[in-house]
Order: structure tokens, then C-alpha cells, then sequence
């Protein structure tokens, strides 16, 4: 059984449905956010449970053919995407592997890798997204704008977004300027009050 706070070195077999590196942990699945399959990775317990348990990324001791350095300065604590850690090509067979898993575990199907063609990619990678929520908190003198750290309410804030389109900067600075000038207050979850979520 794992404990919480324990380190271990452990290998990642394989990615799960989030892009997170799923590793052995003595027969056990630990999913760790960051690691790469065929990777050897430093790894410390955040939260066991009876059949698995969830880890944070410490350290790569090996790393992956297919690790890639991300673009977005803020990737590490952001919880608006999962796979800037791995090459383009990586993302792309492991949305192919996730349609296989669906179709053979959920749909009751048994189909070969072979049955499941490739995923098209784009040509540019980047600036895809054609729709983003950016929460806010803060004050309305001092407003942030980001997206949620993976797993909370709490903000990142961004000053621009590589997979979003258009040019993001200039509407966080304007929104900014129009909340500090007309004094609107971001919403407080705690308190339920606040205009602009």
C-alpha cells in the first residue's frame, strides 16, 4: 500500500485519458501528470487510494525520446491543456491509442490497432482553439485572468495562450483596463458575490 508523501522511482508504462504518465507502483497504477511512457521517473505520492493512487512529477531520471520542451511559459501549473511535454506526433498516436481503448473497453468492441487509422494532425499545432473561458478573481483594481491550476479553483494567470486564436493579449488588457476603470469586482466563490466570473 502507498502512503502519502512517499518517493519512489518508478517506471511509466503508459498514458492515461488525461495524457498522464500511468506508472508501476508495485503492481499498483500511479498516475503522474508529466511523465512519458518508456520514462524512468522520481515520483512523490499526493493522494493513494485502495487501487491506485495519484502522484506529482519530481524529477525524469530517464527521459523520453519523445519529450518536448513546451511552449507556454505558464504549462507546468496551468490546467488548460495536457500535452505540450510530448512531440506533436506523441499526442497524435496517443489520441489514436485513447479511440481504441474506448472503442474495445467501453464499446464492448475487440479491434486491432490496425482498425483504428491514424489521427489526421493539423498542419500548425498551434492556435487551434477557437473558444476559451478564462476565469477571474482577484480584486478590480488588481484582476487576474488565466485558466484554473490543474485540479483547483485556483487562477494561472496568462498573458497569452499558444493554442488559442487571435491575439489573446490584447483582450486580457483590455478586460483588465475595463474592470480597473469602472470598478468591477471579480465573482469570490467563497463569498458569492462579484460581478465578472
Amino acid at each position: 500500500m502507498l502512503t502519502k508523501n512517499q518517493r519512489l522511482t518508478t517506471e511509466c508504462l503508459r498514458l492515461g485519458s488525461e495524457l498522464e504518465g500511468v506508472c508501476d507502483a508495485g503492481g499498483m497504477p500511479l498516475f503522474v501528470p508529466g511523465a512519458l511512457p518508456g520514462e524512468t521517473v522520481d515520483a512523490l505520492v499526493v493522494k493513494p487510494q485502495q487501487r491506485y493512487a495519484f502522484g506529482k512529477l519530481m524529477q525524469v531520471l530517464t527521459p523520453s525520446p519523445e519529450r518536448a520542451e513546451p511552449v507556454c511559459p505558464a504549462y507546468q501549473w496551468c490546467g488548460g491543456c495536457s500535452g505540450q511535454h510530448m512531440t506533436y506526433e506523441a499526442t497524435l498516436r496517443a489520441k489514436r491509442a485513447q479511440v481504441l481503448d474506448c472503442l474495445n473497453r467501453i464499446g464492448g468492441l475487440n479491434l486491432s490497432e490496425d482498425q483504428v487509422p491514424p489521427v489526421l494532425g493539423a498542419a500548425d499545432p498551434w492556435r487551434f482553439r477557437n473558444k476559451t473561458a478564462l476565469p477571474v478573481q482577484g480584486t478590480a483594481q488588481e484582476p487576474q485572468i488565466g485558466f484554473y491550476r490543474r485540479r483547483s479553483h485556483q487562477i494561472v494567470p496568462v498573458e497569452d495562450c499558444p493554442i488559442t486564436m487571435g491575439p489573446l493579449g490584447e483582450v486580457l488588457t483590455a478586460v483588465r483596463a475595463w474592470m480597473q476603470e469602472n470598478r468591477v469586482q471579480p465573482y469570490n466563490e467563497e463569498t458569492g458575490k462579484g460581478l465578472l466570473r
